[in-house]
């Protein structure tokens, strides 16, 4: 049985998934964004622009990288733009899953995987931290918010205790000195 696979044309581009076509409409609209937001009439402003997004990888599609590249080339064009300074337009690579359909291999997604493990790592970490510190709190014998009442009551009660020995030590001493009012 054949399945009819379903197209979708974006800036004259045909892209056989739609989160991919919807990844390129919103490249669409980035790029008319930049236009709108920057003078690219000044070749310092279009080089600064084109390093941040090529830094940034903000365009994956072709559509994205077909405006990188335009800006690429006015670029090198430009006598007062050193080349040495307009980086490469990046593509991402797609490996072949086996059953043919392409799976993206993208330094972006790696990247994206590599912060996500880290992110992990460092959760998990933060919540073993925060256990370690209430088992600390509450085994302590310092006060703490937590027992600093039951604390305070303690160390005050044994003063008091300390005290009225203290008193009727001195009274038993006055009865023998014949102090006594």
């Amino acid at each position: 049985m054949s399945e009819k696979r379903q197209e979708f044309e974006v800036n004259g581009f045909l892209f056989r998934d739609e989160a991919t076509a919807e990844q390129a409409r919103r490249e669409v609209e980035g790029i008319r964004y930049i236009r709108e937001r920057n003078n690219l009439d000044n070749p310092q402003m279009v080089l600064k622009v084109y390093k941040k997004m090529i830094e940034q990888q903000i365009f994956e599609t072709p559509v994205g990288v077909v405006y990188l590249k335009e800006l690429q080339t006015y670029l090198k064009g430009r006598p007062d733009i050193p080349k040495e300074e307009i980086l490469p337009v990046p593509i991402e690579e797609k490996e072949r899953k086996e059953d043919g359909e392409e799976a993206p291999k993208s330094g972006a997604e790696k990247e994206k995987m590599g912060r996500l493990s880290i992110s992990l790592v460092a959760n998990i970490i933060l919540a073993l931290t925060v256990i370690a510190m209430f088992v600390i709190t509450l085994t302590s014998k310092h006060p703490t918010i937590l027992n600093y009442e039951e604390q305070l009551l303690n160390k005050y009660s044994g003063w008091e205790q300390e005290l009225k020995e203290r008193e009727r030590q001195i009274k038993v001493k006055e009865q023998e000195l014949g102090i006594l009012p």
